[in-house]
């Protein structure tokens, strides 16, 4: 990745690295003169947002199923079960 920078000076591009869990970017443009480190922590970062809504959309999702296996087994017996 040491060739970025020099790339980046000679061509006048602007790259953006972006971290689609946290929806954090590092921009490296003209200016930079040496690379944030992309380290595992900033890669394994995420969004609090959006892992709450995935958790409570799981939530609903499997409260949905035990509530139609729930009236599937007091209409068909205990053998009833729901195939995803």
């Amino acid at each position: 990745m040491r060739w970025l920078i020099p790339f980046v000076q000679a061509t006048g591009y602007r790259i953006i690295i972006e971290n689609p869990k946290s929806h954090e970017q590092i921009v490296i443009d003209q200016n930079t003169k040496e690379l944030p480190p992309l380290t595992l922590e900033w890669m394994q970062k995420y969004n609090r947002q959006e892992l709450l809504e995935w958790m409570a959309q799981k939530k609903e999702k499997e409260e949905a199923r035990k509530i139609k296996e729930a009236r599937g087994r007091s209409r068909f017996g205990d053998t009833f079960k729901i195939e995803e």
